[in-house]
């Protein structure tokens, strides 16, 4: 929409921690600009109330203060929107926008968000991320031996006068404004999801934080409805063994969300980069949906796998709690960057880091296995490779010299262009 009128509400406070959460936390994800937008789009609710009825605020004004273009502004709204700081509500029949501006998350809430911190990681590296973290830790309380005792008053001991108070009822139709809310979890509500599940004979505890937590990603990742999330949480319940298969759930998801009509399909044809980016998202889609051993099997042109192989997948799967999806990426990326073997300690050692950046489905560990690749300056043998990705992923040249080597059949056959030039 061009040319709009726009109005600002705050919907909640923003203070100057969050002031600090946006230069640290959100800016090197979104960058300056949508942070200079989105602290005048602040400024510009206050001023709004005061020249509403004098003053013509559109587009153009946004525009003219922000010294940008009408693409580069709908592109800085974009990415504001999509880090959950604005909400924008248009009405094509007035031309009227409202944008509904949020304040930034608490920063533990921040990073327990594995979209937001795994960006925040690619973004700055692991040093600066460190420093962040630090930026933001919580001050434990003081140790019960620190000789320190607690003699703060409470409320009704400074102030007598209102103990009559205590049971007096308090009537309001205002609703205060609350401190922090997330406009990306709007509609999203957990226990209507267990009730609606319940109907359907699958049974979860409300208490469930690991699904709810699963749920929520899954709902700010795509554009989904309740009622598709609640359709695949069915299709990955066992209803003899009475329990949820969460590696089913996300394969279900991934399903639908890489989905193609014949129209994509015809438009491919004529658009190299959109059948890249289908042909990415179809290997995305059949790493999440085939079993590690099969897809081995295949990779390997072989009928069936050796012990010491079976032994790569299965410490992959319950020693590091990876997902079906991201152990297939490890295997195929280990395949084609060493010259068709597979290296155990050096996939140990990645799977570590994904561990440690959150980083829980194929998507995800393809774009970082891609990243860490494009660091290496053409290495010439394994342990070069090794020492130019990051220092939580390097094999120790004495570890690396335990690691046992798989041999892989030089005559199987796959598709190495999904993952760039492997040869530095």
């Amino acid at each position: 929409m061009r040319n709009y009128i726009y109005k600002v509400v705050l919907k909640n406070r923003v203070d100057l921690l969050d002031d600090k959460v946006l230069s640290y936390l959100y800016q090197p994800i979104i960058g300056l600009k949508s942070i200079a937008l989105y602290k005048m789009l602040i400024f510009e609710a206050e001023i709004i109330k005061d020249y509403k009825k004098n003053f013509v605020f559109d587009e153009n004004r946004l525009i003219s203060m922000s010294f940008t273009k009408s693409d580069n502004l709908t592109r800085q709204i974009k990415r504001l929107e999509a880090m959950g700081l604005v909400e924008t509500l248009e009405n094509k029949s007035k031309n009227s926008v409202i944008f509904n501006i949020y304040a930034p998350l608490e920063p533990i809430d921040y990073f327990n968000n594995k979209l937001f911190n795994s960006a925040l990681i690619d973004k700055i590296g692991d040093t600066n991320y460190e420093l962040a973290r630090n930026i933001f830790k919580d001050e434990t309380d003081l140790p019960s031996d620190s000789g320190y005792q607690n003699t703060s008053s409470k409320f009704l001991e400074v102030f007598e006068e209102f103990n009559h108070k205590l049971n007096s009822e308090i009537c309001s139709n205002i609703k205060p404004k609350p401190k922090k809310s997330n406009p990306l979890l709007k509609g999203l509500n957990f226990n209507e999801i267990v009730k609606k599940l319940a109907e359907k004979s699958v049974f979860i505890p409300k208490d469930n934080k690991r699904l709810k937590q699963i749920i929520e990603e899954v709902y700010i990742s795509y554009k989904i409805s309740i009622e598709t999330i609640i359709e695949n949480l069915v299709k990955a319940y066992d209803f003899e063994e009475v329990d949820l298969d969460i590696n089913k759930f996300y394969v279900s998801i991934s399903s639908k969300y890489f989905s193609r009509d014949e129209d994509q399909k015809q438009h491919e044809l004529f658009d190299p980069e959109l059948n890249k980016q289908n042909k990415t998202n179809a290997k995305i889609e059949e790493m999440e949906t085939i079993d590690p051993v099969q897809f081995l099997e295949l990779l390997m042109n072989v009928q069936r796998l050796d012990l010491k192989e079976l032994e790569v997948i299965r410490t992959l799967g319950r020693e590091y709690k990876l997902r079906d999806g991201v152990i297939n990426c490890l295997l195929e990326f280990s395949y084609l960057k060493n010259e068709g073997t597979i290296v155990a300690n050096y996939l140990f050692k990645i799977a570590k880091t994904l561990n440690e950046r959150n980083i829980s489905n194929a998507k995800e560990a393809m774009e970082y296995l891609k990243l860490a690749h494009k660091k290496a300056v053409k290495p010439k043998n394994i342990t070069n490779f090794i020492q130019q990705i990051p220092a939580s992923t390097v094999v120790e040249n004495e570890e690396s010299s335990k690691s046992y080597i798989i041999e892989v059949d030089d005559n199987a056959k796959f598709d190495p262009k999904l993952w760039g030039d492997m040869n530095g």
